[in-house]
């Protein structure tokens, strides 16, 4: 796994705007102090006004949480047990064989995270 290239986090939309930035920026950390100024989203003609809103409420709460999910993730590819410790503590093979093909989605899905390849 590479060194971090985006914005440490945590981050935080900022009460009452649509700012997204880091919950504590440090120039010795990152060249960044806002990562985003958006205007908002805006739902489909037609769809509900409240369930638009419910709805981007959710989308900035994922996108606030994104560097701590990245951050999680990276711990448990790192800690990730092999086949044989899984048969070992008696998993089922076919067990072992959806635990390794979420952990290689994993890998891919990081690697895409990061800007690299898997």
């Amino acid at each position: 796994m590479s060194a971090t290239k985006h914005t440490p986090g945590p981050w935080e939309w900022v009460r009452g705007s649509n700012e997204l930035r880091p919950v504590n920026p440090d120039p010795n950390h990152s060249a960044v102090a806002s990562i985003l100024y958006a205007e908002g989203g805006f739902g489909f003609i037609g769809s509900s006004n409240a369930a638009s809103l419910a709805e981007l409420d959710a989308d900035r709460v994922l996108i606030a949480a994104a560097p701590d999910l990245l951050q999680a993730l990276a711990r448990l590819m790192r800690n990730f047990p092999t086949d044989a410790d899984m048969l070992k503590a008696g998993w089922l093979q076919r067990d072992v064989d959806e635990a390794c093909s979420a952990h290689e989605a994993a890998h891919i899905v990081y690697a895409k995270a990061i800007g690299a390849t898997a």
